[in-house]
């Protein structure tokens, strides 16, 4: 009696002391592969194929971003900064998020959930209030207030 108690009681416990709580979860990506690099007034941004990373050289200061971040797409691409200090950043699967700060995301779907095939972003540049994205089958220009598409040119001759 006393041993089938014992292996009635002894899982219980061990199945509650053995339970963890998962706060201020962590990514620990590889940030080597940087694939694109925009310099602003007082740093830089660095779009790697595990997430980004930027150093502020004003204020001595180094941050990742990375999936649990709020970071869309992680095998980013392509990264540029528009007027207003927002870093842009494009990946191989068509998702642009746009960072404003403080772990503030904003994300475009379009060229994700579109019906093309290939959906990669090849670069992205400011320019004024548009940004223009090169990606496997054309070119699009966003609206950088709105994150609306403007216009989207899909072929440029016989290749």
């Amino acid at each position: 009696m006393r041993t089938l108690l014992l292996f009635l009681i002894v899982p219980i416990f061990i199945a509650n002391s053995s339970a963890q709580q998962f706060i201020n979860w962590q990514n620990y990506t590889a940030l080597k592969n940087v694939r694109d690099v925009a310099i602003s007034d007082n740093g830089f941004w660095s779009a790697a194929n595990g997430g980004a990373f930027r150093y502020n050289s004003s204020e001595n200061d180094f941050i990742t971003l990375h999936k649990s971040d709020g970071l869309n797409g992680i095998s980013l691409t392509s990264v540029t900064i528009d007027k207003i200090d927002r870093a842009w950043f494009g990946s191989s699967d068509g998702i642009i998020d746009i960072y404003a700060g403080s772990n503030q995301f904003d994300v475009i779907l379009d060229i994700n959930t579109s019906s093309q095939i290939n959906k990669r972003i090849n670069d992205l540049d400011a320019s004024g209030d548009t940004i223009i994205v090169s990606s496997d089958f054309g070119v699009s220009l966003i609206d950088a207030n709105t994150f609306l598409f403007f216009d989207t040119f899909f072929k440029f001759g016989d290749f």
